[in-house]
């Protein structure tokens, strides 16, 4: 046993290999700030494999909250914390100041055409943001969820399968069936809500639909490569 920040010896669930891990927060905890520790899922993550995204999920967060509706108490605290980065430079805060982060999302604001989820009726021009092409967020909803499968399927995913993962923005209804087939769900708080499953007779497969301030669909999709089938 190694002492402090909870370090000890254990297997990686991101790369599989045995070390001095430490807790990794699934989802990311800077997506709830101000939530109940005891909610995350706190999962053995080497502190190089745990710390490799750290950038990219603050930016994460920054772009759920901003393309997230009103009204979810954990989406407040996450947003105010945003608001003290935008004022960031270095280790400093400067009153006025607006850094890069605010121009990230600023820059990716976008009129797209609307369609409500359920009926596709259209609904005209309605303002969205996109993710900005600096913001590895496929590699971060695939940190979540191969923690999700690690917990509930106690399968680490080897790092040469397939990961396909993106946002759900349009073509809700494609994507029906498949929540409605999976047997594993949970949620924590109203900031992050899931359901997935793992494929029949391929333990290590599995599709994963992510919810986060109950507006901002993802899914995720692991798949073992042809040359292994």
């Amino acid at each position: 046993m190694t002492k402090g920040k909870n370090k000890r010896r254990g297997i990686c669930y991101l790369c599989g290999k045995e070390g001095i891990v430490t807790d990794d927060h699934v989802p990311p905890q800077c997506l709830a700030p101000q939530a109940d520790n005891s909610i995350f899922y706190k999962l053995p993550a080497h502190e190089r494999c745990n710390n490799a995204l750290s950038v990219h999920e603050s930016r994460f967060r920054d772009f759920v909250v901003a393309a997230s509706n009103n009204g979810v108490p954990e989406a407040e605290d996450a947003f105010e914390n945003m608001q003290t980065n935008f004022r960031r430079y270095g280790n400093e805060e400067r009153s006025g100041f607006l850094n890069r982060d605010f121009f990230r999302l600023f820059e990716n604001i976008e009129l797209r055409e609307g369609y409500s989820p359920g009926g596709g009726i259209y609904l005209g021009p309605v303002i969205g943001i996109r993710p900005s092409e600096d913001l590895d967020y496929k590699s971060v909803l695939i940190k979540i969820a191969r923690g999700l499968h690690f917990y509930h399927c106690l399968q680490i995913i080897p790092d040469n399968y397939d990961m396909v993962a993106d946002f759900v923005f349009s073509d809700f209804e494609r994507h029906v069936g498949y929540i409605q087939r999976s047997n594993v769900a949970g949620q924590m708080g109203d900031f992050f809500a899931y359901k997935g499953t793992r494929i029949k007779d391929e333990p290590k497969c599995g599709i994963w639909y992510l919810y986060f301030y109950r507006s901002v669909l993802a899914t995720v999709v692991f798949i073992k490569p042809k040359e292994l089938r």
